[in-house]
């Protein structure tokens, strides 16, 4: 059965088109760091936004700091393909335009530097967000936090 209207987004009629919105906002994201697309990745967050990536072995900062660390740590890093996905939705019942979400995340990664191995390593976990959906309608990220479930290196090197 369906739940009712009242759980869905504090009883928001946009229900579904913010649902389909935060699924392109998380794949944009995704997108933007397999492309190292510093540019699109920003545009993902809000200005003030936190992003946790410590359980990566990264920072915890602002949103400039982050991605300073990224540019810096992908250097050695070939293609990856971030996968996302079993999303979850819990909408804030006293602000329709705020929500957390959870996604489970898979990324194979190769490397530039040992091309014979592909993926080089495997990296999955999930992604826990505060979403919040500004004055112009769009969703962004203003709060990120990582968990790592696990990292696999593959081959016998």
């Amino acid at each position: 059965p369906q739940p009712a209207a009242s759980h869905l987004c504090g009883g928001c009629a946009m229900a579904v088109p913010s649902r389909i919105a935060i699924e392109e906002l998380l794949a944009r994201y995704a997108c933007a760091v397999d492309r190292r697309d510093w540019a699109l990745y920003r545009s993902c967050f809000t200005s003030d936004a936190v992003i946790d990536y410590t359980a990566a072995g990264g920072p915890c900062g602002g949103l400039e700091l982050v991605t300073r660390w990224l540019q810096r740590a992908f250097w050695w890093l070939g293609d990856m393909q971030h996968l996302i996905g079993n999303l979850e939705v819990t909408w804030d019942e006293s602000d329709p335009n705020a929500c957390q979400t959870r996604a489970m995340f898979h990324n194979p990664i190769c490397v530039w530097w040992f091309p014979f191995l592909k993926p080089f390593f495997s990296v999955g976990g999930w992604y826990n967000h505060r979403l919040v959906r500004g004055q112009e309608g769009n969703w962004k990220i203003s709060n990120l936090h990582e968990e790592i479930a696990y990292n696999q290196v593959y081959g016998t090197i």
